[in-house]
């Protein structure tokens, strides 16, 4: 913990460039003086999202406090309302310390994430390990989690939101489970993939749960807020955000495919094969964590395909994106640790990739070949694949429970579902009606 904090706080004096935080404290000042008519740009640009300065310009209000403050104004918030009244507490403090603090919870989710990945590990191995205090310690120091303390961005709360959803998925905690993919959701959409999940599982109370949460923190907001803001959002800012993103920088799957198409925008029939190809593997997914038990390898591998669907199939996926898949490193490490050697060299693909400073010698590559500058592709790839195999694996003979929380069945590959498996089975029952006297045998 003490090593994420440090590093967090000593990327504020070696990068000196915090781009993503001013959006964040911009958004705090607008909640604190209920400057909420100006919360929002103006989309002025027609191909990217509304939150980069070539798309959207910033309004007066918005635009006083980032001159005042001296933030960057490269970046505008796009967030929904909600979030803006969680950054309120940021704007009453001076910019220079709130910018501190955010660095202090960066570093404190960072840890917290660590750590529940070394103890999955942990978990999985049966016994406390070497291997799970390393991991601990190459999370708090890999690449792409220095990178998003480099911009003061999101993406380690947004780790530590998953963290708590697989905890209470884990811990069979309803209640707190549907109010953390709700707020999560709310907050930067970042626990969006977990619904099917819960769907996919008939956790009927834990999205009944994620319903109500949500109407509660939205109605809520509206009273505080005003119901234009959000009216804004949907109309204005929500349909740029499904925008593709043609950038070497972009690692989702529409970059590379414009990349290898010799950066040229993908035409509407593309664009249309890519959503396909999206909902086709989705079906999949979802299929086979309906099917899958309810062990924590089932539930490690449905959260990490989901998320890496996300990141594959997303408009945008920056490299900082990396760290979202960072709970699930636990469970990659102990992949890589079974019998099959082709399960040790993806997990070892993914592991590299994923934790790898691969972004600084990616740029400027992508032209050689666009494998070379989409790299978190492929490693979300591989997390998918190792994903799968692990919910086929772990698909159980007989049809899944209703309740997600009920015990582990039969595995499928164990003897019960061979030819033999079935006769023994068989015989087994037999032979017990025979000796609790419910059946007699014939003499």
């Amino acid at each position: 913990m003490l090593l994420a904090c440090t590093a967090s706080l000593l990327s504020i004096y070696v990068f000196r460039s915090a781009v993503d935080f001013g959006q964040f404290y911009t958004a705090g000042a607008i909640a604190r003086y209920g400057y909420w008519e100006d919360l929002y740009p103006v989309v002025t640009g027609a191909k990217l999202h509304a939150g980069i300065d070539s798309q959207s310009v910033m309004r007066p209000k918005y635009a006083k406090i980032v001159k005042d403050n001296k933030a960057d104004e490269s970046v505008r918030f796009i967030l929904p309302p909600p979030t803006a009244l969680v950054c309120a507490p940021l704007a009453f403090l001076p910019y220079e310390a709130s910018l501190h603090v955010w660095m202090l919870l960066l570093g404190l989710c960072a840890a917290m994430t660590a750590l529940f990945a070394a103890r999955s590990y942990d978990q999985l191995m049966g016994r406390k390990t070497r291997v799970g205090i390393v991991l601990c310690v190459v999370l708090c120091l890999a690449p792409p989690l220095l990178a998003s303390f480099r911009y003061a961005n999101i993406q380690a709360i947004v780790a530590a939101i998953t963290v708590g959803v697989v905890c209470s998925v884990v811990q069979k905690e309803e209640t707190k489970l549907g109010a953390t993919i709700a707020a999560g959701g709310l907050a930067k959409f970042s626990t969006v993939q977990f619904v099917p999940m819960m769907f996919a599982w008939r956790a009927w109370k834990v999205l009944v749960w994620v319903i109500a949460t949500t109407a509660a923190i939205v109605g809520a907001s509206m009273v505080i807020i005003g119901i234009p803001p959000f009216q804004v959002y949907l109309v204005e800012i929500l349909p740029t955000l499904g925008r593709p993103y043609y950038h070497a920088t972009n690692q989702a799957l529409v970059s590379f495919l414009w990349a290898l198409n010799g950066h040229q925008e993908l035409t509407v029939g593309q664009l249309i094969a890519i959503r396909v190809a999206a909902v086709l593997a989705f079906a999949v997914i979802l299929y086979l964590a309906y099917r899958a038990d309810r062990s924590p390898t089932s539930i490690y591998a449905s959260a990490g395909a989901f998320t890496a669907w996300i990141m594959v199939f997303s408009p945008i996926t920056w490299h900082l994106y990396a760290v979202h898949l960072f709970p699930f490193m636990g469970w990659i490490v102990w992949e890589g640790r079974q019998g099959r050697r082709w399960q040790k060299l993806v997990a070892a693909a993914a592991s590299g990739l994923l934790l790898g400073p691969w972004w600084e010698f990616s740029q400027g590559r992508q032209r050689a070949h666009p494998l070379l500058g989409c790299y978190l592709l492929v490693g979300c790839l591989c997390v998918g694949v190792l994903a799968v195999w692990r919910l086929r694996k772990n698909t159980p003979w007989a049809r899944p429970s209703s309740d997600y929380s009920r015990p582990v069945r039969a595995d499928r590959n164990s003897r019960a579902t061979s030819g033999t498996g079935r006769r023994s089975m068989s015989a087994a029952r037999f032979s017990l009606r025979i000796v609790s006297g419910a059946m007699r045998p014939e003499s």
